[in-house]
Parts: structure tokens; sequence; C-alpha cells
């Protein structure tokens, strides 16, 4: 795997081991150690960079929030249509930590949003995202001010309803529900098909 801002392999691989332990055993009965262990390094290197699992756990979520961008923007490049932009948004943004969220053990508690060490690593991923969404929309600009808005409120708008759907859906049929009436509005109020 390439690098994603700069980070070393070590690094990565530091991120990519975090991701699959708090996976595995949940993020409240994960430690430093595990980490360190699962990733093939001593606590003490683990701990020269990050302070806590904490620590680890946010840079984790930026690493594949950047990560996730590159690989919307890769599909984007093939796809002719903003109906099959949109799903592959969804897909990639939200179906994918739905599904990875729900088959963690501690899954409750991360679905109901991340509390203290989380929520900058989380304003900066959705941020990107609706950065990407507001470059999707710039085209249908005119359209939007039909609207009275523009495409970067829309795009903010647009991923806060479909992050809301993934911590409030009953579950995977029902989130993509919600997520479908959400394209199906944007194509309207794009007037594309």
């Amino acid at each position: 795997m390439s690098s994603c801002n700069g980070m070393n392999q070590k690094q990565i691989n530091i991120l990519l081991a975090a991701v699959d332990v708090f996976s595995r055993y949940g993020f409240k009965k994960t430690t430093m150690g595990d980490i360190a262990d699962h990733v093939g390094i001593s606590r003490q290197t683990l701990y020269a960079s990050y302070a806590n699992k904490e620590e680890v756990m946010a840079a984790a979520m930026l690493f594949l929030t950047e990560k996730t961008m590159v690989e919307v923007r890769e599909l984007w490049q093939s796809q002719n249509t903003v109906s099959n932009k949109i799903d592959s948004f969804f897909e990639l943004t939200i179906m994918k930590y739905y599904r990875a969220v729900q088959n963690m053990p501690d899954s409750e508690d991360l679905l109901s949003g991340p509390d203290g060490f989380g929520k900058d690593a989380l304003k900066h991923a959705d941020q990107r995202k609706t950065e990407l969404l507001a470059e999707l929309f710039e085209p249908y600009e005119t359209q939007l001010a039909t609207f009275d808005t523009t495409p970067d409120d829309y795009a903010d708008f647009f991923l806060k309803s479909a992050v809301g759907f993934k911590y409030s859906a009953d579950n995977e049929a029902h989130l993509t529900k919600l997520l479908n009436a959400l394209k199906q509005s944007a194509l309207l109020m794009l007037a594309v098909d």
C-alpha cells in the first residue's frame, strides 16, 4: 500500500493493525499491548508514536478517511452518472463502515457516535467528505440556486443526512432505503437522471 499523507509503512502497519484489533476485540477491551503484538513491535515503539489507544483510534480514523477519499475519486473516474457516483460514495463512506461497526463487539458504543477523542477526527473526516460531495454538486450550481442553496451547503446537508441515517437506521436494509430516498431527492434537485 502506498503512503497516505506522508506516512511511512511502519505507521500504516500500526494503524491497519489497530483497526483489525479494534474490530476483533472492541475499542474498550483493546490495549496498546494488543496493538503492538498484532503489528509485531514493542509497546515502547508504539508509545513513541501514540500516547494511548484513543490517539491510535483517531489516527486510524484519519488514515481510513484519506484512503476512502482516494478510492471514491478513483471509482468516480470510471463513472458517468451522478446516480452511480452517489451510490459509490454511499457504499464506500457509509455502508462499508456501517457493516464493519455492526460486526464489532462494542458496536453500540461506536454507533452512538464518538465521544471525546474521536470528535476532531470525525469532524475532519466529515469535512473531507463534504468537500468531495461539493465537487460532485458544483456543475449543478444553477439548479441548486433555485432551491436557495449552494453546492457547499447542499453537500453539508447531504452528508449530515447520510451520516445521521447510519446512526438511526434499524438495520442495513432500512439504511439502504433511507440512503436511496436521499439520492432520489438529490437527483430531483439537480435535475439529472
